[in-house]
C-alpha cells in the first residue's frame, strides 16, 4: 500500500513539474511584453499589422488589446472600408498604451490593404508551366503563384531548365498589388514565316523603338543604295572625262554601293534574330488580375480568437 501511495505521487510529481515550467515562462513573457488597446468611435474589425510584417497580421475588434514587444513599433490598421492607417507607439514592458484614432470614410474608393490581407496575396506571378518560381532564393511554387508579401524589396527569380533564368525585383506597398506575366518559352510557339519580315519580330513583342530604329535604318540605306545604283548607270553608260577617270569613278561606285547593300544585309539579319531572341524581361503576357470573392457573411468581416492566459506566481 505505501509503495502504491508511493508511485502515485510519483507521477503525480513528474505530471506537475513541467505544468510549473510552462507557468513560470509564460509568466514570464507576459511581463516581458507590453500591451496596445485602441480608441476609436468605429466598430468595424480591422486588421493590425506591426513593423510592416504581413504575416503577424491580425484581425481584430476595437476592443480588444495585443501583445507587444517593448520598443518603438510602426502599427498599420487596415480597414475595409477607409484608407489605411499608419501609427508609431513606444511600449513599455507590463504596462499598455493607448492608440487613438478616428477613420473618415471617403467617397471615393479606399486606398485600403485589406482584401490583400484577408486573401492572402498581394502578388500574382504566372510563368511557363515548367518554370520554377522563387521569391528571395526561396522555392514557392511552379508556374503560378499568389503570394502575400510585406512591403518592400523583393526579388523574383524564374527559372526553366531548358530556356534560362528571367530576374524582377518587386517593390511591394500597401493598398496595391503586383500581378507578374513573364515567360522563358515563347507562349506564342515557334516563330512564323511573317517574324522574318523586316521589323516584324519587334513589333510582335511590342518593341516599338527597337522596330522603328530598324525601319528609319533600312529606309536610309535603302535610299543610298538606289541613288548610288543609279549614279553607277549613269556612269556606266554616259561616261565623261578621260579613261583612267571613268574607270575610277566606276568602282567608286561599285564600292559604295556595296557597303550599302551590306549594310542592308546586316541590318536585316541583326534585327530579325534579335527579334527573335528571347528579350531580357522574358516574353511579356496579360497580367493576371486579383479576385477577391465574397460571401454570404461579406457584409461583416468576424475577427480572429486571440486567448491570453495570465498565471499567478
Amino acid at each position: 500500500m505505501a509503495r502504491t501511495n508511493m508511485v502515485k505521487k510519483s507521477l503525480l510529481l513528474t505530471l506537475l513539474i513541467p505544468v510549473f515550467f510552462l507557468t513560470t515562462d509564460l509568466s514570464a513573457k507576459q511581463q516581458d511584453q507590453g500591451w496596445v488597446e485602441f480608441e476609436t468611435s468605429t466598430t468595424d474589425s480591422f486588421f493590425v499589422i506591426i513593423d510592416d510584417d504581413f504575416e503577424s497580421k491580425r484581425l481584430i475588434t476595437p476592443e480588444l488589446r495585443i501583445p507587444v514587444e517593448p520598443g518603438t513599433h510602426k502599427l498599420s490598421l487596415i480597414f475595409r472600408d477607409y484608407d489605411d492607417i499608419f501609427k508609431e507607439v513606444s511600449i513599455t514592458s507590463g504596462e499598455t498604451e493607448t492608440v487613438k484614432f478616428e477613420p473618415s470614410k471617403e467617397e471615393y474608393r479606399p486606398y485600403t490593404s485589406f482584401n490583400y490581407l484577408r486573401f492572402n496575396k498581394n502578388v500574382i506571378v504566372q510563368t511557363d508551366r515548367h518554370s520554377v518560381i522563387y521569391i528571395d532564393g526561396n522555392k514557392v511554387d511552379t508556374a503560378y503563384s499568389e503570394l502575400l508579401l510585406s512591403p518592400g524589396s523583393h526579388n523574383l527569380l524564374i527559372r526553366h531548365k531548358d530556356y534560362g533564368t528571367l530576374k524582377k525585383k518587386l517593390n511591394v506597398g500597401y493598398g496595391s498589388g503586383i500581378s507578374v506575366t513573364r515567360y522563358n518559352e515563347n507562349p506564342e510557339g515557334p516563330p512564323t514565316f511573317d517574324r522574318f519580315l523586316p521589323g516584324v519580330a519587334y513589333l510582335s513583342k511590342k518593341e516599338y523603338v527597337k522596330a522603328s530604329i530598324t525601319y528609319a535604318a533600312l529606309a536610309g540605306l535603302t535610299t543610298g543604295f538606289v541613288l548610288t545604283n543609279r549614279e553607277y548607270y549613269n556612269a556606266k553608260h554616259y561616261p565623261s572625262g578621260t579613261i583612267v577617270q571613268q574607270k575610277d569613278r566606276e568602282e567608286s561606285l561599285s564600292r559604295k554601293r556595296a557597303i550599302y547593300g551590306a549594310a542592308i544585309v546586316a541590318v536585316y539579319l541583326y534585327s530579325t534574330f534579335d527579334g527573335l531572341r528571347k528579350p531580357k524581361e522574358g516574353y511579356l503576357g496579360k497580367p493576371v488580375e486579383f479576385e477577391f470573392a465574397g460571401n454570404m457573411f461579406d457584409s461583416q468581416i468576424y475577427p480572429e480568437l486571440t486567448l491570453t492566459y495570465r498565471f499567478k506566481n
